[in-house]
C-alpha cells in the first residue's frame, strides 16, 4: 500500500496502520508506520537490524512489541514529530486474496474485537492487512526475495563469468 492510500484511511489524530512501503534508497519494500497527527500524515520507516526493530531510539524484538510500547506508554513515536499512537486502522480491502483465505480458514465472518487490543493477534491483523502487492505475487517470502534479489543477481553474474573463463 502506498502512502496516499494509507493517508485516505487515516481520519482522526492518532489513527495508524502498518504497511509495506517502497524505500526510496534501495527500492525494497520495508515496514512503515503511517499515522495521522494534527491534520498531517506521518510515515515512519521501521528500521530492522539483527532481528531488532526501531523507529528512533528504543529497539524491540518485533514490530508488534514496538507498536504495543508506543500504544501503552503514550510516548511520542519521535521527539521531533510528537506523534502519539491512538487507534489502529484494520482494513483488508487492499489485499482481498489474503482476507478471503483467512475467512475461509476460520469458516466465519471476519470480526475485530478492539477490546482485546493490542493483543498479538490484532497486531498481526494490522500487519496482515497492510501487505503490499509484492505479497500477492511472491507470498510470505516477498521481503526476503526482494531484499536478496541483488545478491542473487551478483552470484549469477559470478557463475556466468567463471563458466565463460573455463570455456575459453
Amino acid at each position: 500500500m502506498d502512502r496516499f492510500k494509507a493517508s485516505k484511511l487515516l481520519k482522526n489524530d492518532g489513527d495508524f496502520l502498518i504497511r509495506l512501503g517502497k524505500s526510496m534508497d534501495d527500492l525494497l519494500y520495508k515496514p512503515v508506520l503511517s499515522v495521522k497527527w494534527r491534520q498531517r500524515n506521518y510515515h515512519f520507516l521501521i528500521k530492522e537490524f539483527n532481528s531488532l526493530f526501531w523507529i528512533e531510539k528504543s529497539q524491540f524484538a518485533s514490530i508488534a512489541s514496538l507498536i504495543r510500547y508506543y500504544l501503552n506508554t503514550k510516548k511520542p513515536v519521535t521527539q521531533n514529530s510528537g506523534v502519539i499512537l491512538g487507534t489502529a486502522i484494520l482494513s483488508k480491502k487492499f489485499n482481498t486474496s489474503i482476507a478471503k483465505s483467512q475467512k475461509e480458514k476460520r469458516g466465519r465472518e471476519e470480526t475485530t474485537d478492539l477490546t482485546q487490543w493490542p493483543s498479538e493477534s490484532h497486531i498481526g491483523e494490522v500487519l496482515e492487512a497492510s501487505r503490499s502487492f509484492s505479497y500477492a505475487l511472491l507470498g510470505e517470502n516477498a521481503p526476503f526475495i526482494l531484499q536478496n534479489l541483488g545478491k542473487i543477481a551478483a552470484i549469477c553474474a559470478i557463475i556466468i563469468f567463471l563458466y565463460i573463463c573455463t570455456v575459453f
